[in-house]
């Protein structure tokens, strides 16, 4: 490959699109494994080109001149609805980060991970993210994230979620790990060098008098370019700052580069050449060893630009403007992206289907017409409807005309003496039915007598599933009945053989309440009757008992054991104690439900850090709502009052009594509970 000079061989112009508007070119990179250019724009698409040579055959290897490179877009994909504001390579794929999310897709466009950021910081010092930079955290397997806020976000990847955030005092730009620190960029026009374990800032370097836009790291020297104030008005910098980061950090010496540089980056290569490149796009090579520019100045025909990336092999260099181009430089002939061009393997490039014809719909075009998605698996679509599990209607009931003939009128109401018609048994025939569809066993069921066939469940068309079933205790008792044949789901069931048993419906609703679960699961004391406790045991067993049904005798007996249980009414007969009367308590289940949940609720708050610890436990965080209790006396002020905020976990809503009075009557006087 012989050098010819840096000279422009290819270029390509990224597609509009009439929804999102032109597509500018935000930030462009090289891949480091596959022969592949990687652009992000203002629409906040990903693509991804495949740099390829065209004319050159097996048999034309030695005729250089006809080698061609071109540009063939191989992934388009929309990533975010605003800017890419930074793209990063990673083993699996391509990272990209816009202001307020952050996404990874495969090479072929599949999206493999997305996080969004409504917020970053911590407490009342929240804010909105406002992302521009990230780099690899060199502590861990996530990243690092900065932009217009005072927070540095730490995220890791393989768990997805935010592991920190540290407060900076200013915004962040740029961001480049070298072998000591972690350079952050500011708006400001400083340079920040953080310790890579804690983040704390060691270091700070004035660059500029205004914001940061380029900045690089090699070896030990950091070259940065920005922004000055000139006449009231910030212009770009005709300099590049170039620091020496051994022993104590300082700044080493300026470079003039008049065409006033904003974007910067080391050959990989040559580690003491640089490229700067500036908005008009001009760009020229410097010489960091000997301080001082290249005298080639080069010229990207584009009205500004705003990308700029070279190659691992140091060969290409590709730039992005405002128009959405995107231009490839190189100084030789057959230049490639990576080291590594020539490898064993492949460039896996996505699947493009063909475009499917357009169907032109008329009043008269069928349903039918519209073609089904691809099923080669034979799977039973979404329309496709299961046949109903239902016997076939009943016929209407024909009234025998003597039976009419009996009947007496007073007003608009007929009276007539029942003739001994059952409600659900009019029609005969059914027990044929159900034997056609169950064989033996419905035959079986379906002569079962009237007694029978109701403890069954109503019999008639009900499926057998779906029918009331009966227990059949063994010698082992209730232990050995199988309930995994009759509960197809996952959950656990409790026993309602044992006493207090109506507490079973309050303990499966208090089940899947998440927070609830987690806290109780994680509470252990050392009281010896503690309600907490057993409802924590309780919960595990319920989770780990797939299918099963547990017993919540633990939990009942330490219940029972408390007198405040007793004296709400809250026991079954057979374990109150003798001197609390119940006469009349078991009919009303509603109530004694109600003070159940108030109870328990309250019980678990004083047991879990409430009232004793004044802390905020867990029932409070849960179902606690504040209310403000006002005590006035009538013919006084109402200023006056005495107002005591309480939390309550139960609410009781009372309708209005002055509602349910006619308006002539006098309304009734007011009162604490009407209020209420």
């Amino acid at each position: 490959r012989r050098r010819v000079g840096w000279v422009e061989v290819c270029g390509t112009v990224l597609e509009e699109s009439g929804k999102e508007g032109p597509n500018s070119v935000v930030y462009a990179m090289f891949d480091p494994v596959e022969e592949m250019v990687w652009a992000g724009t203002s629409t906040g698409r990903l693509v991804g080109q495949l740099c390829a040579y065209e004319g050159l055959g097996e048999e034309e290897e030695e005729e250089e001149e006809q080698m061609m490179l071109t540009l063939k877009t191989v992934t388009n994909v929309r990533s975010f609805r605003s800017a890419v504001n930074q793209l990063l390579p990673l083993p699996a794929g391509v990272a990209s980060l816009s202001e307020d999310a952050f996404r990874i897709h495969s090479r072929q466009g599949i999206p493999l991970l997305s996080m969004h950021f409504p917020h970053v910081g911590a407490g009342e010092d929240a804010e909105s993210a406002h992302f521009t930079c990230m780099e690899f955290d060199p502590t861990g397997t996530g990243l690092l994230l900065g932009g217009n806020n005072k927070w540095l976000t730490s995220v890791d990847l393989l768990t997805s979620q935010v592991t920190g955030s540290t407060a900076v005092p200013n915004a962040i730009s740029v961001m480049k790990n070298t072998n000591r620190y972690l350079a952050c960029a500011g708006m400001e026009g400083s340079v920040t060098l953080r310790d890579p374990n804690s983040l704390t800032a060691l270091h700070t370097l004035v660059a500029h008098a205004g914001p940061v836009t380029g900045m690089d790291v090699a070896d030990n020297m950091l070259v940065t370019c920005g922004m000055s104030m000139y006449r009231g008005a910030y212009n770009t910098e005709p300099a590049v700052k170039v620091f020496d980061l051994r022993r104590s950090p300082r700044p080493l010496a300026s470079i003039a580069v008049p065409m006033g540089p904003c974007l910067l980056q080391f050959s990989p290569k040559f580690s003491s050449t640089l490229l700067a490149a500036s908005p008009s796009g001009a760009w020229q090579l410097c010489d960091v060893g000997g301080l001082f520019a290249l005298p080639a100045v080069y010229q990207v025909p584009t009205p500004g630009l705003t990308a700029m990336d070279i190659s691992p092999s140091g060969e290409l260099v590709v730039f992005g403007d405002t128009d959405g181009g995107v231009f490839v430089w190189s100084d030789r002939r057959g230049g490639t992206v990576s080291l590594h061009a020539h490898s064993s393997f492949d460039t896996v490039l996505p699947d493009h289907r063909a475009p499917s014809s357009e169907m032109v719909w008329t009043e008269e075009t069928p349903l039918s017409a519209a073609p089904l998605p691809p099923n080669p698996d034979g799977l039973p679509l979404l329309s496709d409807w299961p046949p109903m599990a239902s016997g076939p209607c009943h016929p209407p009931v024909r009234i025998d005309p003597m039976f009419l003939a009996e009947v007496t009128q007073k007003e608009f109401v007929g009276y007539a003496s029942n003739p001994g018609v059952q409600y659900g048994r009019q029609q005969r025939g059914l027990p044929s039915l159900l034997a056609l569809q169950g064989g033996e066993e419905g035959e079986r069921e379906a002569n079962l007598n009237p007694a029978q066939e109701g403890r069954k469940g109503g019999g008639g068309c009900i499926p057998r599933e779906y029918r009331l079933q009966e227990i059949r205790v063994g010698k082992l008792g209730i232990e050995a009945f199988n309930f995994r044949q009759y509960n197809a789901t996952c959950f656990a069931g409790l026993e309602n053989t044992i006493p207090n048993s109506y507490a079973n419906a309050w303990l499966q609703a208090m089940f899947f309440l998440r927070p609830l679960r987690s806290r109780v699961l994680n509470h252990l004391s050392s009281k010896e009757v503690c309600l907490s406790d057993e409802l924590g045991f309780l919960f595990h067993m319920m989770k780990i008992s797939r299918a099963a049904c547990c017993q919540a005798t633990n939990f009942l007996r330490a219940f029972s054991q408390l007198p405040e249980a007793s004296r709400l009414e809250l026991l079954d007969k057979a374990t109150a104690t003798a001197f609390i009367a119940r006469d009349g308590s078991d009919l009303q289940l509603l109530k004694r439900v109600q003070n159940l949940n108030r109870f328990v609720l309250e019980q678990l708050h004083k047991e879990m850090g409430g009232k004793e610890h004044h802390e905020a436990s867990a029932i409070e965080m849960v179902f606690g709502a504040s209310m403000l209790r006002i005590s006035t006396t009538l013919g006084s002020d109402a200023a006056a009052g005495q107002v005591q905020e309480t939390k309550e976990f139960q609410w009781r809503l009372a309708y209005p009594k002055h509602l349910s009075h006619p308006p002539s009557s006098p309304s009734p006087a007011a009162s604490s509970a009407g209020v209420v």
